[in-house]
């Protein structure tokens, strides 16, 4: 069986002064084919600086011989409760879900992580080098973070705590939205309905001049990054109508979707 090396590296740079040379692996890169016998120049500010058949080591730096192993780029696991969740039949452990409210788009999973996450180790071994940790339920579920395991030490590391927000859209959504598929899109119709009103006259509403709105200030405020595309919002959908229905709406209100599902 080959051994699989995980490689957790930053870009190409052609500048740095190597530190590493992994020799002779098959590597297997992000975009172009697999080379069944090549070499990884490794920068020391840990960017790669040369993917090729052949490659001189530098003097002085350390070499590893590859022979018969599999050299890949550290793997993304897109939507993870890494650092949010650490046994999830124990509720005083699941910090991914704030239950309080339908609406909750100005929650981020980030500002609740757990740098010490016992399951990190884990998650690491099987080549996995970032994830998304993603909030859950409700309507709108909130913020999701985007954090790195290939740092320095045992930690993880919160490279962007807002990367997109997540929601929902079908069964889950429908819980939550008077039990049907026709209440799920009245209730984001009317939010997204009401960012846009806020967006306009948010001075009205600070100053208790403006109707009642469907979400708290806060939330407001946040999803207002979703009505020009600059955050994107994940649904969580997995029937085509729902799929659908989602679609539709980030068409109306210019919101970038994501479909998970």
């Amino acid at each position: 069986m080959k051994t699989l090396i995980i490689l957790a590296l930053l870009g190409l740079s052609s500048t740095a002064s190597a530190q590493l040379l992994l020799k002779d692996g098959e590597v297997h890169t992000v975009s172009g084919d697999v080379l069944p016998r090549a070499s990884v120049l490794v920068a020391a500010d840990g960017t790669i600086s040369a993917v090729d058949t052949v490659i001189l080591p530098p003097p002085g730096i350390e070499v590893i011989d590859c022979t018969g192993k599999i050299i890949t780029p550290g793997m993304v696991e897109t939507q993870s409760a890494l650092g949010a969740v650490e046994i999830w039949a124990v509720k005083q452990t699941r910090d991914n879900n704030l239950e309080s409210d339908p609406i909750r788009a100005a929650f981020r999973v980030a500002d609740g992580i757990n740098p010490r996450s016992t399951i990190a180790p884990v998650v690491r071994a099987g080549g996995i080098t970032s994830v998304v940790s993603s909030p859950s339920g409700g309507l709108i579920s909130g913020q999701g973070a985007w954090i790195d395991l290939a740092g320095d030490g045992v930690f993880l590391t919160v490279a962007r705590p807002s990367i997109a927000f997540f929601a929902q859209y079908g069964e889950g959504a429908a819980s939550v939205a008077g039990g049907t598929r026709g209440g799920t899109a009245l209730m984001f119709r009317e939010l997204f309905d009401d960012v846009q009103f806020f967006k306009k006259n948010q001075r009205l509403f600070d100053e208790n001049r403006s109707r009642h709105l469907a979400a708290s200030r806060l939330d407001l405020l946040a999803l207002e990054t979703t009505l020009d595309g600059s955050v994107p919002m994940v649904f969580s959908a997995n029937r085509a109508s729902d799929i659908t229905a989602a679609l539709d709406l980030a068409k109306a209100f210019n919101i970038r979707p994501i479909i998970a599902g």
